[in-house]
């Protein structure tokens, strides 16, 4: 794999990581309001 190539999967992995965090989030702070809810 080229340099290029390199540094097109990093700057994926980085932006996947990101949403990956930001949904898990997302699906903690849904499940904390629904129990609060409950």
């Amino acid at each position: 794999m080229d340099q290029n190539g390199i540094d097109i999967c990093q700057r994926w992995f980085r932006e996947f990581w990101g949403q990956g965090i930001a949904s898990v989030v997302d699906e903690i702070a849904i499940a904390v309001q629904n129990y609060l809810i409950l």
